[in-house]
């Protein structure tokens, strides 16, 4: 979780958010006792691995010694690859073609997120990163939220297969 402020609280609780939960609390600061909130996020929100689109990679070889940060050969990506050619159904798919591509010497990576259910910031069974809308993320940035780093999911699309729940 994260520890937030009462404005960061006010703005993405009018929003969709995946399983999560503020709880109050207080931080210390230069002898004052102030006001925040600690987010916790529930279940994270699983892929519909099924549905998503992929691309390979090669992986990148670097140097024995580690003091030219170039790598040895160009990097190249695939073109998209659905699931289906893939044969990929479900997470345990995606980790055992993923294992057989490495041993290849390329890394499967997902291009094109298919999530089951919307929503404007949530927590994805991805890793570390939080996924956030656009019109959110602005938001948060003209209100001067701090302590938040968003960034472009690059060439890659986010879908859902159902709306928000209501």
């Amino acid at each position: 979780g994260w520890l937030v402020s009462e404005q960061f609280k006010q703005i993405v609780s009018q929003y969709n958010l995946s399983e999560h939960k503020f709880y109050p609390a207080k931080l210390l600061f230069k002898d004052e006792l102030l006001g925040y909130y600690f987010i916790q996020w529930g279940k994270q929100v699983d892929l519909s691995f099924g549905n998503c689109t992929y691309a390979l990679r090669n992986r990148r070889k670097y140097p024995t010694n580690y003091t030219d940060p170039e790598p040895i050969f160009e990097f190249w990506e695939s073109e998209r690859i659905s699931a289906s050619e893939l044969k990929i159904r479900d997470r345990d798919d995606d980790n055992r073609r993923s294992i057989e591509f490495m041993d290849k010497g390329k890394d499967l990576i997902i291009k094109d997120y298919v999530f089951p259910q919307e929503y404007d910031f949530f927590y994805p069974l991805l890793g570390a990163d939080k996924f956030i809308i656009e019109p959110l993320a602005q938001e948060l940035k003209e209100a001067g939220i701090s302590g938040i780093e968003i960034m472009e999911v690059d060439d890659r699309r986010i879908a859902f297969l159902h709306d928000k729940a209501e």
